[in-house]
């Protein structure tokens, strides 16, 4: 009996084992609860800025907490470049750092086997010193003026001057070469375009000189600056008087060579059928032209007694109003007198009643009446 028990614990102890390798292969997050809180925390921005607040200020504190950065002496030592025991340095009345005899002694034995170092604290400032000009004189850098650091104010000024001496050279050089284009496009155009006797011999000057037209020929082109202005049309009146003319003309040459006033007459009618044709207005008819004068005098005269009429009216309407206005003026000073004096004046029209209403009474008046 005790020997089944014992191999029953055996056997249960292996399958423990056998389950806790088995359990220890998997994560503990997995089959392990997680507190609650600490998920929720995630998913709330106030908590997260609490925490953020609070590493901040851990963060400041642990910078100000004495003790927890180390020296210099201490990180020295702890490389072992110092021996703690030894004080290299001692202060005297002056406040000045001198290297005592007994550390100066221990120190030779090691200045011999390693390299000499600075003793003293003037020695370090002489080393710093000439470190730093080093570095200046090193230094070649460029301000935005394009002056290097280290020129002296003569220097500086001397580039200045030299600069602007270049600048007033290029600008020589730029008129001289813009004088000379000038002149090769001027004799060019008088090649092109000669100019006549008199235009050389007045010499005017530049400002009060007018600019006169001129045609250039480019190629079989010729073009103008002269501005083209609009031909008038010619009046009626004008194109009776050209054809009167030419008829007297034709006239005169019939009497004494017949065949040149025929001639006459069909290159007049060739030359009105060709402009005619060509899309151009030609008053050749006198009838039409005497006609059109007519009707034109017709308007004229009726424009100018519809004109006389409208002054004639108006000024007949202004005497009228003149005329209402002193009688209106007049009523009342003799309404006024009649005052004084205690008499009544005498009641005016009665004012005309719309049209259509005329025979009809108010409703007022016929309840008057019936009083």
């Amino acid at each position: 009996m005790i020997l089944g028990m014992q191999n029953i614990e055996a056997r249960l102890k292996a399958h423990e084992q056998a389950f806790n390798s088995i359990a220890n292969l998997i994560p503990a997050k997995y089959y392990i609860p997680v507190d609650p809180f600490e998920i929720h925390q995630k998913f709330t921005k106030k908590l997260q800025k609490t925490a953020k607040l609070e590493k901040r200020f851990k963060r400041k504190a642990s910078q100000i907490e004495l003790g927890r950065h180390l020296t210099v002496e201490e990180i020295m030592e702890s490389k072992g470049e110092i021996d703690p025991n030894l004080n290299i340095y001692s202060v005297d009345e002056n406040g000045i750092a001198n290297a005592t005899g007994s550390n100066l002694a221990a120190g030779s034995e090691q200045s011999e086997s390693a390299p000499k170092r600075a003793v003293s604290l003037e020695e370090l400032k002489q080393r710093l010193h000439a470190r730093v000009e080093e570095l200046r004189a090193k230094r070649t850098s460029i301000n935005k003026n394009k002056i290097e650091k280290g020129q002296t104010k003569e220097a500086i000024l001397q580039n200045r001057l030299l600069k602007k001496k270049q600048k007033l050279e290029l600008q020589k050089e730029k008129s001289k070469t813009k004088l000379v284009n000038h002149q090769a496009t001027q004799a060019n155009s008088e090649l092109i375009v000669p100019k006549s006797a008199n235009d050389a011999s007045e010499s005017r000057p530049a400002k009060k000189q007018k600019v006169e037209a001129v045609d250039i020929q480019i190629g079989s082109i010729v073009k103008t600056d002269r501005v083209s202005k609009k031909k008038s049309k010619p009046t009626n009146q004008q194109a009776l008087d050209k054809i009167n003319k030419t008829k007297e003309k034709i006239q005169a040459t019939k009497d004494t060579n017949p065949e040149l006033a025929e001639k006459m007459v069909t290159d007049q009618v060739w030359k009105n059928a060709i402009s005619k044709a060509k899309g151009i207005k030609v008053k050749d008819s006198e009838h039409l032209i005497k006609k059109s004068i007519k009707k034109k005098q017709q308007l004229k005269s009726q424009s100018a007694k519809k004109w006389a009429n409208r002054i004639n009216t108006t000024q007949t309407k202004i005497k009228e109003k003149q005329e209402k206005r002193e009688s209106n003026i007049k009523t009342k000073k003799d309404a006024k007198k009649l005052r004084k004096a205690g008499k009544k004046p005498p009641k005016s029209k009665p004012k005309k009643s719309r049209p259509g209403f005329e025979g009809k009474t108010s409703i007022s008046s016929v309840f008057k009446k019936k009083k």
